[in-house]
């Protein structure tokens, strides 16, 4: 018998939003209390396009893990942002992904030199190689924002979480790029420790451009990222642009991971548009 109680759990997979492009959503913790999952989707019809389609489905993970690590052992350079006009701009060092995964959370040794106002901020994007530099192309949206006049003067680690996870592909090239907001200084900056190697870095600079990846120098970071995979039997019903939608799916907690989320893929031509959320609800069990 299924019944609510107070130990269930409600959540949005995402919320009422336009989608004009194929993506996944945010990724939402189940915890330990679902023994089932109803996953709900409301999708209006479709606003714009020519033969518009929407598939939607979940996809899992287990908890996050440990991508590319970095540590300095010896050999430590600190690097500024934000030095002082064309000079450091942005910084960003570059890895080879292995699998295709999704990216949560990205940590940083960073540390505060002087003082930076109140408000100002530092954060960190994805971005494709373009030929050995970072591209313009940025993949997801940027991290949220750390506050730069809070850091530690002393290096620690620093967290830069993105709110819906990003794809990277398998056996490719990505750049994490560092930008700040804070007045450009060479005495109140903030320094990102780096390790000098004899070959192997891949670290960047840009002033005015980028200068071309250092290979003597290894930045220290490292990247947590999930494993989503489909649900089995996860899928909605497709979506038209006709009409309206409201759909429903049940599943065990033995098919899914502690995260869910939804990956929309969306069809047609003339830039179609479709503007749905998704709910999801966790059922704790109990017979009478």
């Amino acid at each position: 018998m299924r019944q609510l109680f107070a130990g269930n759990s409600l959540g949005l997979l995402f919320k009422p939003t336009a989608r004009t492009a194929s993506a996944g959503g945010p990724d939402y913790d189940l915890g330990p209390v679902a023994d089932e999952v109803i996953a709900i989707l409301n999708c209006a019809a479709a606003s714009a396009g020519t033969n518009p389609t929407a598939d939607v489905k979940l996809q899992s993970s287990l908890p996050i893990v440990v991508g590319t690590l970095n540590e300095v052992t010896a050999g430590a350079v600190d690097i500024p942002l934000r030095n002082a006009t064309d000079d450091n701009i942005k910084l960003a060092y570059a890895w080879t992904q292995s699998g295709a995964r999704q990216i949560k959370n990205v940590y940083l040794m960073l540390k505060r030199v002087g003082t930076i106002a109140s408000g100002k901020i530092v954060k960190v994007g994805i971005f494709t190689d373009n030929s050995g530099d970072p591209s313009a192309t940025q993949v997801g949206a940027y991290s949220a924002s750390v506050a730069a006049d809070t850091m530690s003067t002393s290096y620690a680690w620093v967290k830069f979480t993105f709110a819906t996870p990003i794809d990277v592909a398998d056996a490719t090239k990505y750049w994490i790029q560092l930008e700040g907001d804070y007045t450009l200084s060479a005495s109140n900056q903030v320094n990102w420790r780096v390790r000098t190697v004899a070959s192997g870095g891949l670290f960047d600079i840009f002033d005015t451009a980028w200068g071309g990846a250092v290979t003597t120098q290894k930045a220290e970071g490292y990247i947590e990222q999930y494993n989503f995979t489909d649900v089995a039997a996860g899928a909605f019903a497709q979506v038209t642009g006709a009409s309206d939608s409201l759909q429903s799916l049940v599943v065990d907690s033995d098919q899914i991971g502690q995260f869910l989320r939804a990956y929309f893929t969306i069809g047609g031509s003339s830039n179609p548009s479709f503007t749905f959320g998704a709910t999801v609800l966790g059922i704790k069990q109990y017979r009478n």
